[in-house]
């Protein structure tokens, strides 16, 4: 919660509200806003507390629509006067690094080291799997066949070991300090992007941010860069509040994909 001044004259200086974000079944975002004309000195007000001089304080509720979703039930941008606070995607930022404010592509957490290059690898129609003998990636291969039949409209077709060369390459590597148990490696280049990791929780991340490339230019296509990456903070997670509110199973589902998405690891 943030307290806001006001101005000597009692009137509101230009964007100073409260934000009392909750989560409700409707998904809104509740605006505490000063009136104008409100007393000059910035104070919260308690429960019980009378408010009778006029020039006191006066508080009014207004609901921001956080998302809507069109006809097609996709996720869409906020509406309702213009005003939209994405609050996900403000958290999921502060979870990056500071080149995140100069970020030349569209990715968030913004990776810790990235080099982007001239051009874009448009993708083949094959996921190859590398891993040791004896690892098991057959969930993370399906899960990588849904999420591009999502985004892209086509089912690829899995392949391992030595064969032709894939759009993307999933390649399990020998433990690397510098990535640790969640870091990763993504080479998007003409041949096609591969994504390395120690581990396949660092893959699964890789992915996160193949998906978000997906989105960068033409569709089928991912820009040519180098990133190197790993989470921040190892503890990263969300609260949701199911004692006081009611969410159906698919809202419940919904929120742990998008906290997936963006790389959270808790919930």
């Amino acid at each position: 919660m943030v307290r806001s001044r006001l101005g000597p004259d009692g009137s509101r200086r230009a964007g100073t509200i409260q934000l009392f974000p909750r989560l409700t079944r409707n998904p809104r975002l509740l605006v505490h806003r000063h009136d104008e004309g409100d007393h000059p000195e910035s104070r919260l007000l308690r429960s019980g507390r009378s408010l009778g001089d006029p020039g006191q304080l006066r508080h009014r509720w207004q609901p921001v629509l956080l998302h809507r979703r069109g006809a097609s039930g996709r996720h869409l941008g906020g509406g309702g006067g213009g005003e939209v606070i994405p609050i996900l995607a403000f958290l999921v930022m502060a979870l990056g690094t500071d080149a995140a404010a100069q970020a030349p592509l569209p990715l968030i957490p913004y990776p810790q080291h990235v080099i982007r290059n001239t051009g874009t690898a448009e993708l083949r129609h094959r996921i190859r799997l590398e891993a040791p003998e004896g690892t098991a990636l057959s969930a993370l291969a399906s899960y990588t066949s849904d999420l591009l039949e999502l985004e892209l409209g086509w089912r690829p077709t899995i392949v391992s070991g030595i064969a032709p060369p894939a759009g993307l390459t999933l390649r399990i590597v020998a433990p690397d300090s510098t990535l640790g148990a969640e870091g990763y490696r993504l080479s998007s280049q003409s041949a096609g992007v591969i994504i390395e990791a120690s581990t396949d929780a660092g893959l699964f991340h890789g992915l996160q941010t193949f998906r978000q490339l997906l989105h960068a230019g033409e569709p089928g296509t991912v820009p040519l860069v180098e990133i190197t990456d790993a989470p921040r903070f190892p503890y990263r997670g969300m609260h949701l509040d199911v004692v006081r509110h009611f969410f159906p199973v698919a809202f419940v589902e919904r929120y742990i994909d998008l906290l997936s998405r963006y790389k959270f690891n808790t919930f």
